[in-house]
């Protein structure tokens, strides 16, 4: 495995007892993805994955990092995604603050939110027709999670 240089969060969500996804989808790239990024300077995996959910889900999403020590997490190789489920998600609410911190770095990397049920999704993806435009990084991220091999994407 190579060294670890970035870290986030996979959202999920229960909606009449199955599990959604939740992403966020990119400024620039149009891409949906999970919320994560690269380490700062002094930053472990904990403490890069929370700041960086904090930042691009525009100050709505909060966890200490100790909220992720004991979390189950996805290793690539060069990233960790920690995977939590999020209670009650408001996309509402989620939206208006993208909208609301639109103009100030950091807080404005993402512009659009999607709940998806996972099965679908990655149901989608093995048809090589993913529901959503996708990062690489998440695809990645669910292969792993369905522990399907790599060698599939």
């Amino acid at each position: 495995m190579s060294q670890i240089i970035g870290s986030g969060i996979l959202l999920l969500t229960k909606i009449n007892s199955k599990i959604h996804i939740i992403l966020y989808r990119g400024v620039y790239k149009k891409e949906y993805e999970d919320l994560g990024g690269s380490m700062d300077s002094g930053e472990d995996i904990f403490q890069t994955a929370a700041r960086e959910v904090y930042e691009e889900s525009a100050t709505y999403i909060k966890f200490k990092p100790e909220d992720l020590y004991n979390s189950d997490k996805i290793i690539l190789d060069k990233y960790i995604a920690f995977v939590k489920i999020i209670k009650n998600f408001n996309k509402e609410k989620g939206m208006n603050l993208l909208q609301k911190y639109k103009d100030k770095k950091h807080y404005n990397e993402m512009d659009d939110i999607k709940i998806i049920d996972l099965d679908q999704l990655m149901i989608s993806i093995l048809n090589k027709n993913p529901i959503l435009p996708l990062r690489y990084r998440l695809i990645e991220i669910l292969y792993k999670l369905y522990q399907i091999p790599a060698k599939n994407i």
